[in-house]
């Protein structure tokens, strides 16, 4: 073999050691930092060492995780591999769903259908979960896909906890007006809008308090009228409508 055959092939295989070096390095960093979605990927059959066939989509999914300041959700979509397309999507209530039915059968459908992504948000932002849920239902009633025009505010209210996009932005998110209508970007949202406040204003800001500055803007303002009052309806029933 030539003398520069050999040193290309001494030289490629230097880079194949220092890539597979890089590897093992990129998943040791995923199993200690984000145990979560290591899990997932071999629960889904993705083989950690091997993600040439989902490189496309693991690709986004790192760029998120390690880049954004949203916290990772935990679906990954159109991560496709040979002939199987993985999905793994929280089931967002339609219009129609709630059509017909009372309002405690909708809090019901909803903590059915949510309860475990508001859970996740409560204790990413040490919320008590009853405060997420109850926002929910006093916002949209559980409509996923509820919106409203503030015409004082040139802005517009979206999905389960009618966030404003300009608020959205205020507190970090980066993404469009028609990502807020999904149901775990928008429970999270809410989690780190009340987390945001905390941080502004104490940690030892009331229920009342916290509700007050999410409908109001900060929480010594006077909320709407009848909106603490709807709130607290909510927030006690969300104990038994959970068990």
């Amino acid at each position: 073999m030539p003398a520069d055959q050999i040193q290309n092939t001494k030289a490629f295989e230097s880079d194949i050691s220092y890539l597979k070096n890089r590897q093992r390095l990129l998943i040791d960093l995923i199993k200690s930092k984000h145990k979560d979605f290591y899990v997932w990927m071999v629960e889904n059959g993705i083989d950690p060492t091997d993600l040439k066939a989902y490189f496309a989509g693991i690709a986004v999914a790192l760029m998120v995780m390690f880049t954004t300041k949203l916290t990772p959700i935990s679906s990954i979509r159109g991560i496709s591999g040979n002939s199987q397309v993985i999905e793994v999507k929280v089931q967002a209530i339609q219009k129609e769903e709630l059509i017909g039915k009372s309002e405690e059968e909708k809090g019901e459908l909803v903590m059915r259908r949510y309860g475990h992504v508001i859970d996740k948000a409560a204790s990413r932002y040490s919320l008590d979960p009853n405060l997420i849920f109850a926002t929910v239902m006093v916002e949209s009633g559980g409509n996923t896909y509820a919106s409203r025009y503030e015409p004082h505010l040139n802005d517009s209210s979206y999905g389960l906890g009618q966030i404003m996009f300009s608020t959205a932005r205020w507190i970090g998110f980066e993404g469009s007006r028609e990502d807020l209508y999904d149901p775990e970007v928008n429970i999270d949202l809410i989690g780190r809008y009340y987390f945001k406040n905390k941080t502004m204003f104490g940690d030892d800001l009331t229920v009342e308090q916290l509700v007050t500055s999410y409908n109001a803007g900060n929480p010594f303002a006077r909320p709407t009228a009848g909106h603490i009052q709807k709130f607290q309806k909510w927030f006690n029933k969300a104990s038994s409508i959970r068990s």
